[in-house]
């Protein structure tokens, strides 16, 4: 994962004018936030196949008292993906924010970049909010009638692996299926893959986003 710190533009606040300067170094960390991002998504991603495997593995051998682990953890590697990935949303508005601060910076960045990196991530994902405020939430989901009525699902819905007709106030929390993490939130079905592709989509958008700041090297 050394390659995605690799790309982070290396900028020098020292470099911008004292009253800059706050800016320039704020922005270069969340740059470098956006990297651990993906790098803590991949060992997320890592678990929750190491668990995976393990399981498959217990299923077809079962060994007393080994494998209650399993499931838990792999149950923290999801949960983690999501709010990684929302974390890595919101790195890129922090930089994005903070180089609007800065007059020196604002007009070196390369604007076709960054809006084709903000929407490939609302392209890749649209729901991201929403899945981390499932995992967040968990336990609000049912603390009372209102948060049940707020946030459960009413209706049909189908996807690879949920099958669900005519349902009436569902509440689904932290539900993996595959590789598809599910949970009920703001009346709607919110899922998110633990995948290599989602991996894939992170660094692509991680990428994109840093050739906007690549001219600010300069200063």
């Amino acid at each position: 994962m050394s390659g995605i710190y690799d790309n982070v533009p290396r900028i020098n606040p020292n470099r911008f004018p004292e009253k800059e300067q706050q800016s320039a170094y704020a922005c270069e960390s969340c740059l470098r936030d956006i990297a651990s991002c993906v790098r803590d998504f991949k060992y997320a991603l890592a678990l929750g196949d190491f668990c995976a495997f393990q399981m498959r593995i217990q299923q077809a051998n079962p060994r007393p008292g080994l494998g209650e682990e399993l499931f838990p953890w792999q149950l923290i590697a999801c949960r983690d993906g999501a709010m990684t990935i929302y974390h890595f949303a919101k790195a890129m508005d922090g930089a994005n924010t903070w180089a609007k601060t800065c007059p020196t910076m604002s007009p070196l960045i390369d604007h076709a970049h960054l809006k084709n990196a903000f929407k490939l991530l609302g392209s890749y994902f649209a729901n991201f909010e929403a899945v981390r405020h499932a995992v967040a939430h968990s336990s609000e989901l049912i603390k009372n009638r209102k948060w049940i009525d707020e946030h459960s699902f009413t209706g049909s819905y189908q996807s690879e692996n949920i099958n669900l007709v005519n349902v009436n106030k569902l509440v689904m929390r932290n539900v993996i299926e595959g590789r598809t993490f599910t949970s009920t939130f703001n009346g709607s079905i919110q899922s998110y893959e633990m995948s290599q592709a989602t991996l894939d989509k992170l660094s692509e958008i991680a990428t994109e986003f840093y050739l906007a700041f690549i001219p600010v090297e300069s200063v």
